[in-house]
């Protein structure tokens, strides 16, 4: 009955970066703009060889990491993801731990993050549209999203907490390994972080259905379709046909 079960769609994203400095012009960017575009087509070693290039010029680079982690995705390297992008969550942690004190300057420094989005963007819906750079477009359109939200919000938790972009890929890569609790884990800290999260919902019911936990499978569902995210046909029925079976 498993065999149809929809599995956790690989979401080639770019988080956001954490060192304070402006990157957009830097000798690292132009490095992680090349891991970008060979990212969009799926060119996983030569992005990720430009990816670790831009990380050696700034080792803080959290874009870097990210695409880092994405590449290592995409070469079914699965432990190499996790490492990546754990180090970005982990500088995005060490950023909140700073304190109240150096608020303005996270204030500056989530407006940089936000502006390299905004130029990547651009710069992606300036070339051809295919239908790989048009999806790119929408997934860093959503990561800014989350950002701009996170600005919007007073919840010390949340602060002092991921981005909920980077939370999901982690749980995607765990997820990949079949480390189920280690990517229910992040899955919903995802959540934690931005409720409204439809893949996160969606991701979530598929290691609850994985898990026997078909009640919750069943609500994750309703969550990820409430949030305007459009779950796969077999994914409900394969959630339907588990229940009833189990009875």
């Amino acid at each position: 009955m498993r065999s149809g079960i929809l599995l956790l769609t690989v979401l080639f994203s770019v988080a956001a970066p954490c060192a304070g400095q402006t990157r957009n012009s830097s000798p690292a960017a132009v490095h992680y703009r090349i891991g970008l575009e060979l990212l969009a087509n799926e060119y996983w070693d030569d992005a990720a060889e430009a990816f670790q290039k831009a990380i050696e010029l700034d080792a803080e680079f959290a874009l870097a990491h990210y695409g880092l982690g994405r590449a290592e995705m995409g070469r079914q390297d699965y432990n190499a993801a996790i490492s990546a992008l754990a180090k970005c969550r982990s500088l995005y942690l060490a950023q909140a731990d700073a304190g109240a004190a150096r608020e303005m300057r996270m204030l500056q420094r989530r407006q940089e993050q936000m502006q390299q989005l905004r130029e990547d963007i651009r710069e992606q819906m300036a070339g051809p549209q295919s239908a790989r750079r048009q999806r790119l477009v929408r997934l860093l359109q959503d990561q800014l999203s989350d950002l701009e939200s996170r600005g919007l919000t007073n919840d010390l938790d949340l602060q002092m907490s991921a981005p909920a972009f980077v939370l999901l890929s982690l749980g995607s890569a765990y997820f990949r390994k079949g480390a189920l609790g280690d990517a229910e884990r992040e899955y919903l800290a995802a959540i934690k972080a931005n409720s409204k999260m439809g893949e996160a919902h969606n991701n979530l019911a598929v290691v609850y259905l994985l898990t026997d936990r078909y009640e919750l499978a069943e609500q994750a569902v309703k969550q990820a379709e409430r949030n305007k995210f459009r779950v796969d046909p077999q994914l409900k029925e394969d959630i339907r046909t588990a229940k009833a079976e189990s009875r």
